[in-house]
């Protein structure tokens, strides 16, 4: 995840591992997005799924950021 980020960003973004697993057990808790793990080739993998509070809780800062730009262009 970090890694899309990184590169979906420009490499503006970069979020080490460390800060992401506490951001996403609190999505978890408040039940933003799902996850599932599988095993692959003997290992775990987690994957993760935004559920549709999530969807409606990203717009939401997505507008709430676009406001925030449209203020800050008036200076």
């Amino acid at each position: 995840i970090t890694k899309q980020i990184k590169t979906y960003s420009h490499e503006l973004i970069d979020i080490k591992e460390g800060t992401m697993y506490p951001i996403l057990y609190k999505l978890l808790d408040e039940n933003y997005i799902s996850s599932y793990e599988k095993v692959i080739e003997r290992k775990v993998r987690v994957y993760y799924h935004i559920e549709e509070k999530g969807k409606e809780k990203s717009a939401s800062f997505i507008q709430s950021c676009r406001a925030s730009e449209y203020v800050f262009q008036g200076f």
